[in-house]
């Protein structure tokens, strides 16, 4: 994939507190979910296991990727 993803080093922020970095208004959340859906879209057009209906509005794995998990197990 091409495009930078990722800062550099690691981290954006590390001047940070803890209690702020997981502090989101209504505006942020909304744009990070247009950026999980863009970076989803790229993924499934570069991928085999992720797949995309853009008519549809939807993502999927491939067949062969589907697995049922049980998360009741420890």
């Amino acid at each position: 994939m091409s495009g930078k993803i990722l800062p550099e080093d690691g981290s954006s922020n590390d001047k940070v507190d803890d209690d702020e970095k997981y502090y989101e208004i209504e505006s942020m959340i909304n744009e990070r979910r247009g950026r999980i859906l863009w970076l989803g879209v790229r993924i499934a057009k570069q991928g085999k296991c992720l797949r995309h209906d853009a008519e549809a509005h939807n993502f999927s794995t491939a067949p062969e990727f589907e697995e049922n998990i049980d998360f009741e197990k420890g």
